[in-house]
This record gives structure tokens, sequence and C-alpha cells, in this order.
């Protein structure tokens, strides 16, 4: 299964400063480095040539995707389609260089507040979130069939300002699209955890400090969504929300498996797959 993952970066804060720019940029780049290096790992991993890891029965190397929506002050940039990471060429660049997803939005938002700085008046805070919310649902629109990928939303938030919930509800919308449609994984990061919690439970949402923000992807997840069991013969169904099935090579149980493959003839071509397991999270 394929993984997309949004990057959802705020800072409606009146006072912008260098440091809260440098922050953003920091945490950002973290996360796409991180992306790029679990790219990189599944593509030489043999777990996924494994044909159960595939929705279509047919072994392929898993895919990671990414896009941005940023908001900074009345700035906003939103990616018009999901970005492909590729590993061998992302691999190749300089500290000093951004990759293109990101230079993009850094060269919007800054083209945006000089157009701001020459006096042009600025919109209110509710058609900003209005903007985003469409540019949200555009990018929803063009992920795969829902089940077909597993898709992680983390929200960076920088400073103390909280907008208002009328003003960013139809962002909340966007939000629940991608929850209940794509069983997104929402993570909220922030250094002030409680203001967001009453949010973060609305939305099924994590919230976590920004120091543990590669935590927010798990590397591992092969597949997440709903499962549904039905009885046909008294029409009854029971449904398990927020199913994960997530993929762990177990290496202490390998020499377990190398002194069977010794007293078994033949079992030593199957002995070096079999120490994939998958395990169920609710």
């Amino acid at each position: 299964m394929d993984r997309y993952v949004l990057l959802v970066v705020w800072n409606c804060s009146d006072e912008q400063c260098q440091d809260e720019e440098f922050a953003e940029l920091t945490a950002i780049n973290r996360i796409y480095e991180f992306m790029r290096r679990s790219c990189c790992t599944s593509t030489s991993s043999r777990l996924t040539a494994f044909p159960a890891c595939s929705i279509s029965g047919v072994p392929a190397p898993q895919k990671w995707f990414c896009a941005i929506q940023a908001i900074r002050g009345f700035s906003q940039f939103c990616s018009t389609d999901w970005e492909e990471i590729n590993s061998s060429s992302q691999a190749t660049n300089c500290e000093e260089s951004l990759p293109t997803l990101i230079q993009d939005c850094l060269n919007s938002i800054n083209a945006c507040e000089e157009e701001d700085s020459d006096g042009k008046d600025s919109p209110p805070l509710s058609e900003l979130f209005e903007e985003a919310a469409e540019g949200l649902h555009r990018l929803a629109d063009k992920l795969p069939p829902p089940g077909k990928v597993s898709l992680d939303l983390i929200m960076l938030v920088s400073g103390r300002d909280i907008p208002r919930l009328k003003d960013w509800l139809p962002v909340v919308g966007a939000f629940k699209h991608l929850r209940e449609w794509h069983s997104a994984e929402i993570t909220i990061t922030t250094k002030v955890g409680k203001c967001w919690q009453k949010i973060a439970e609305y939305l099924g949402a994590t919230v976590v400090d920004p120091e543990k923000l590669t935590n927010a992807i798990d590397p591992l997840v092969l597949w997440r969504g709903q499962v549904r069991i039905q009885e046909r013969k008294f029409v009854s169904e029971v449904t398990f929300p927020g199913f994960c099935l997530r993929a762990c090579t177990q290496n202490s149980w390998c020499h377990l498996i190398s002194s069977c493959s010794t007293t078994t003839s033949g079992a030593s071509n199957t002995a070096g797959e079999a120490n994939l397991i998958f395990t169920v999270s609710l």
C-alpha cells in the first residue's frame, strides 16, 4: 500500500519573526527527509516484495507521496497535486538546496507577503480558511479510492494564537472528510497541546510535541481502514473502525528459523522469508 503524507503548516500569528520561519522550515525538512529515508528502506526491503503487502496482489515497491498546505499570517499555499518522493534523486541534493515542493511553498508564501507589504488589504481569516479548505478537497479528490492507500495528515502549528472555530470550520470539514473517507491518521504538533485538545478529540487526532515530530509517521503500516463483518442470516454486522495492519520483523526468532531449516530438507529457501509477521492494532 502506497503512503500519502499531507503536511498542514499553520502560523496565523500577526507577529512574525525569522526564528519562527526557520523553525517551520526545519520541521518540514525533518519530515521530508524522514519520508525519503523510509522510501529508500521500503524500496530496498524484502518486505515490499511480499505479495500480501500489495492490494492488487502483485508485488511492487511501496511509493511515498507528499503535499503541503501552508498558512502564514495572511498568506497561504496549497499543492496542486501529490508529489512522489523519489529516493534516488532526492538523495543527491545538498543541505543548502531544498526539495522542489518545499521551495515552491516558500516562494509562494514570500510572494504573498510582498504583495501585503505593498499596502494591499489582507483578506479576512474566514476567507483564507475557505480557500485552504478548497485546496484540501482538491487534494482529497486526487487520492486513490478509499482503502487503496495509507494517509497521514500532520498539522504543524506555530505560535500561541488559536483561530476561532467558526473561522476555520470549512477546514475542519475537510479534515473530517479525509478522516472518514480515507482513514487519515491526524496528528497535531504544537507546544500548547492543552489548547488543541478539544478539537483533537473531535477530529480523532493525536497531539504531540514538536520534538517527537517524526514519530507521527509509522513506516511499518501496511493498511489502515475499517473492517466490517456481516452476517447474512440475521442481517447484522459488526464494524471495527481504526483498524490498522502493521508489519514487523522479529530478528530474535531468526535463530529458531535457521535451526529448523537445518533439520528439514528444502526449507532453506523459505526460512529467509519466514521472519515477516503481521500485527493488528485497533
